[in-house]
């Protein structure tokens, strides 16, 4: 289990459509209010520990509507 809440396949869903909304524009920034959503490309992962957690690769966290780039390809960027 993590505490993590994660978007996968970033770039595959991008610019999808489900039920006439868009995925990450309509959908997700507003599931994003009061909670951080992490948005992650195939490849990149977070590797987590009981004390620890690292976003390996490029990754995005989206934020009270608002997203970000958070680490680039080939970076890490400990979380905890």
């Amino acid at each position: 289990m993590t505490k993590f809440q994660i978007i996968p396949h970033y770039y595959s869903i991008k610019d999808g459509v489900l039920d006439g909304f868009r995925i990450i524009e309509d959908i997700s920034y507003e599931d994003s209010v009061g909670k951080c959503l992490y948005v992650l490309p195939n490849g990149s992962y977070i590797y987590q520990t009981r004390e620890e957690a690292y976003l390996y690769g490029e990754g995005f966290k989206i934020e009270n509507k608002e997203m970000t780039k958070i680490c680039e390809n080939e970076n890490k960027l400990k979380l905890y």
